[in-house]
């Protein structure tokens, strides 16, 4: 009934035609070439219809293959002989259109960054043209500020998408800001000149000159490209006719268009900027773009604004490990110690992050207390000090960690004595896993010199411990260490000396820290295997073990020969030590308590001083424990009572003093040998209630009789008495024990 025919390709080109029976429906269909029936073969087809409109079929659903179309736009053009209406860019469009549009984060076809770059409004509202357009043109074209002369990028909208052009040759300049109606003169050239309407035409029909395409545009309803998302174009087959690129979504541009011109209600300007009269945005917290969109990250200077988790808190700028540049903290602190920087002589010089709000740093309090009084009058004159007041001061401060300076205060002096009583404290934040020296710089006047107390504290107050403390004038440097933040949640529940380096627990919480497989199964949840790890390296920085393939990795073949471990499921059961396996002379440290599926612990012959832990009576598995032949001194801990599964116990060789605790008679011990120490009071008589095999008590102070409790132990072999002050007889129903068949140190008696 109703035939379109694509002009000057009237032979091989496309056709609309309507059909009155489509399988017994009307509608319209899409066909290319010379065809004898468009009805019968077509390539896609509409709806069934009854219009005569192939406009408004074209809105309808269309198929090809039977196959629903997922997009399908028929378009009023303008013909040479201006038969169709011309539709033009309508005044409602106008007003909600952005005259100037910001492109910011794209890559020419030559990949190159642009920066950012303005474009233009050109409207063609010219009623004459001699040249094909589609209806696609009542939108405007964008034209770029261009550096080279009459090279341009424009943004143009094909009817479904916008599309952003490689650089165009127009043969004419555009100067917006020029005052003899540049936009004006474009639309006219645009509208015109037929060499750039065809340029535009092979753009918009075939894809031609296509660098970005946007997003498809809902309802064709996007009046501008501000706010749409990018892409760059799918590759083509150029020796197709008719062929536009479609967008390809797994390859998404960073280009963005903002509207150049601030409103309050439709663009307003970003991160509390004050839109202006003018159109352009105050940006008060130092933003910057046409709507402050760039917030000024990363530059060295701490923005309070801009101090929050989603700007990664300023860029860095506000803690000391993150910022870099020259100017980095030189702002950061407003009342270093609590003193105003104008009150100090040399304010220029103090550094620092009071503004940091990282989680990833670690609050630490330095404290300066305890200022000794200048008072010596013979150098007043000397040192200017006219008005002969006594007075005090500090020493100079400086924190670093891991290179990197936090903390730097000048020497300030006070102007009153009263002052002098002060506690001043500043907190620092320095990062998780560091190690760190505060050191000082003492002011002297010719022999006498300004003294004060300096410590550290783990923390934003002083409530703690201080890690690390001391006079200015013997303690120009301690150092101090903070483990990683999972090490230190876990660590804090055992030991606070965890951040004194000079420690054996601050040492191996440092190593620990660097080490990849601890901080693995510390953040995967494993604090057990993590606690060992802990305990054999304080294990080692106290004594410096001998074996030659020292590791952290327990359970994998290390420790021979001075040093035998045993493992079950990757957990210690069994901790030997040779006797001299290690370098030093050291004590046996209360981290081996963390050793929670240790079985058997033996430490002899290897000169450990101090005392036997106390802590050793939480290793609930423990079923052997051997000490003897050592330097131990103080008492036996009442606590090793709580080893419920203890068979073997030896104490032997040693200096322990003080008497036997009873409770140890609760325990399921079948060898106790305590010989050869410094032990008095009497035998336990609860003995007689354990199944001890071996009693060995020889060699120390032990008074009183022996107890006839001891008879109950039937199943004893082996009883040594000698070389005590024990008096009285040998009670004769412990001669009539037929399971005793060896007596060690007899005579028995005093």
């Amino acid at each position: 009934r109703l035939v379109y025919e694509q002009v000057g390709f009237e032979s091989d080109g496309g056709k609309f035609a309507f059909c009155s029976d489509m399988g017994g429906d009307k509608g319209w269909t899409f066909h290319i070439g010379q065809i004898e029936d468009p009805c019968k073969n077509f390539v896609a087809r509409s709806e069934a219809t009854k219009t005569f409109d192939v406009l408004e079929a074209g809105k309808g659903q269309w198929y090809a293959g039977g196959v629903p179309l997922d997009y399908t736009q028929i378009s009023r053009v303008l013909g040479s002989s201006g038969e169709c209406d011309q539709v033009r860019y309508s005044s409602n469009q106008m007003d909600s259109s952005c005259q100037i549009i910001d492109l910011i984060g794209y890559t020419d076809d030559t990949k190159t960054a642009m920066g950012s770059t303005k474009f233009y409004e050109v409207v063609l509202n010219s009623t004459e043209s001699t040249v094909f357009t589609r209806e696609a043109l009542s939108y405007p074209i964008y034209v770029s500020e261009t550096s080279e002369p009459a090279r341009y990028i424009i943004v143009v909208f094909t009817g479904r998408q916008w599309v952003l052009s490689k650089a165009i040759e127009l043969n004419t300049t555009f100067d917006p800001n020029s005052e003899i109606g540049p936009k004006t003169l474009m639309a006219e050239y645009l509208n015109t000149d037929e060499s750039f309407l065809s340029t535009l035409q092979s753009m918009i029909e075939q894809g031609e000159y296509v660098d970005l395409i946007s997003e498809t545009a809902e309802d064709n309803a996007a009046i501008s490209p501000v706010g749409m998302r990018w892409y760059y174009p799918q590759e083509i087959d150029r020796g197709a006719r008719y062929n536009f690129p479609m967008e390809d979504l797994v390859r998404p541009a960073t280009a963005v268009f903002n509207c150049a011109r601030c409103d309050d209600s439709a663009n307003p300007c970003l991160y509390e900027g004050i839109c202006m009269p003018d159109g352009f945005c105050d940006c008060i917290h130092g933003g910057s773009g046409v709507l402050c969109q760039d917030p000024p990250l990363g530059d060295g200077i701490c923005n309070l604004y801009f101090n929050r988790e989603e700007f990664g808190w300023d860029g860095g700028d506000c803690c000391g490990s993150t910022c870099s540049g020259a100017e980095c903290g030189r702002a950061g602190l407003s009342t270093p110690f609590g003193i105003a920087k104008d009150q100090q002589i040399n304010q220029s010089s103090v550094l620092g992050y009071d503004s940091c709000e990282d989680p990833s740093m670690v609050p630490v309090t330095i404290e300066l207390k305890s200022f000794e009084i200048f008072n010596y009058t013979e150098w007043y004159a000397v040192i200017g000090n006219e008005d002969g007041d006594p007075f005090c001061g500090t020493a100079a401060i400086n924190v670093r960690c891991n290179g990197i300076t936090y903390l730097h205060w000048p020497q300030y002096t006070f102007d009153n004595e009263s002052d002098c009583d002060k506690v001043l404290t500043e907190i620092i934040q320095v990062p998780f896993g560091s190690q760190c020296e505060l050191t000082t710089n003492v002011v002297c006047f010719g022999p006498f010199c300004l003294d004060h107390y300096v410590s550290v504290h783990y923390g934003d107050d002083t409530s703690s411990a201080p890690i690390q403390s001391g006079n200015v004038l013997n303690h120009t440097q301690l150092s101090f260490g903070v483990p990683s933040k999972c090490l230190t949640d876990l660590l804090l529940n055992y030991s606070f000396s965890i951040f004194d380096l000079s420690t054996d627990q601050g040492t191996a919480a440092s190593i620990l820290s660097n080490d990849g497989l601890s901080e693995f199964l510390c953040n995967d949840n494993d604090p057990n295997l993590v606690l060992e790890r802990y305990a054999l390296t304080v294990f080692n920085a106290s004594t410096h073990f001998k074996s030659s393939n020292w590791d952290l990795y327990q359970c994998h073949g290390w420790g021979i020969p001075a040093v035998r471990i045993a493992c079950t499921n990757s957990s210690i059961t069994s901790l030997v030590l040779d006797e001299d396996a290690i370098l030093q002379a050291g004590t046996i440290p209360t981290e081996l308590s963390l050793l929670s599926n240790l079985e058997e612990l033996v430490l002899q012959g290897n000169n450990f001083t101090a005392t036997v832990p106390s802590e050793l009576g939480l290793l609930s598995a423990l079923e052997r424990l051997e000490l003897w032949d050592n330097a131990l001194s103080g008492t036996i801990p009442s606590e090793l009572a709580s080893l419920s599964r203890l068979t073997a116990m030896a104490l032997a060789s040693n200096k322990l003093s003080g008497t036997i605790p009873t409770e140890l008679a609760k325990l399921p011990m079948t060898g106790l040998y305590l010989d050869a120490n410094l032990l008095t009071g009497p035998i336990p008589t609860q003995f007689g209630s354990m199944p001890l095999a071996a009693l060995s008590l020889p060699q120390n102070r032990l008074s009183g009789q022996i107890p006839t409790e001891l008879a109950a132990l039937t199943s004893m072999t082996t009883l040594g008495l000698g070389g005590n002050r024990l008096t009285g007889p040998i009670p004769s129903v412990l001669l009539s024990l037929s399971s005793l068949r060896e007596w060690l140190d007899c005579p028995c008696l005093r």
